[in-house]
């Protein structure tokens, strides 16, 4: 999502709907465990998936934002 700020979406009604985001920052992290995690990612071949198509996600349902 880019930050704290959402243009144009009511987070606040999402949650009131008992909706989950679940998120994770690396801010504390060491810069040489990002690195780590890069790479593991990388070498497990999900660059490579992402950028053919192969690894996409999933969309069960969807509802509108009201």
């Amino acid at each position: 999502m880019g930050g704290k700020d959402v243009p144009n979406v009511n987070l606040g009604a999402l949650l009131g709907k008992r909706l989950n985001f679940i998120t994770t920052t690396l801010r504390t992290r060491s810069v040489d465990y990002k690195a780590d995690l890069i790479n593991q990612f990388r070498a497990f071949g999900a660059m490579d998936a992402l950028e053919s198509g192969e690894f996409k996600p999933i969309i069960d349902s969807t509802y509108p934002i009201e």
